[in-house]
């Protein structure tokens, strides 16, 4: 059997984090490790109890939470932002921050469910459209 994905739900609105966490919590393949309001506590939380995916719903949490892109253990965290606007500022911003995933605000369960477990393996996961604006922005 393989081992379960940990994910630390850190969001800032509380009916969001409750509802991924539970979504989450649901799958077999999943293991929330924590689920709190953005905060670096629960991000050395995070950290500490070996989470391989950290979901956020605002680049400014990832920002000021200062989210390493390497853990001390020599893991690497990776990070999913949820409910984000279509805009081609933010999204850009958040690659640059290293968020992984990005998913739009009209994602459904399944998407947010999808864009979790892609980033777990290492991918990285954002609307195709979005997609197309960083071949161009590469370009």
């Amino acid at each position: 059997m393989e081992a379960k994905i940990r994910v630390a739900v850190l969001c800032c609105n509380r009916l969001l984090r409750e509802s991924i966490a539970r979504i989450l919590s649901k799958k077999t393949d999943f293991e929330v490790s924590t689920t709190h309001e953005n905060s670096s506590p629960a991000l050395s939380e995070a950290v500490v109890s070996n989470t391989t995916v950290v979901v956020l719903d605002s680049i400014q949490a990832m920002t000021s939470l200062g989210v390493p892109s390497e853990c001390p253990t020599g893991r690497s965290l990776r990070c999913v932002l949820i409910a984000m606007e279509d805009d081609a500022d933010q999204f850009l911003t958040a690659l640059r921050n290293g968020a992984l995933g990005y998913v739009l605000q009209d994602a459904s369960a399944a998407d947010v469910v999808s864009a979790v477990k892609l980033v777990a393996q290492d991918e990285a996961v954002c609307a195709p459209h979005l997609t197309r604006l960083l071949f161009d922005y590469v370009a």
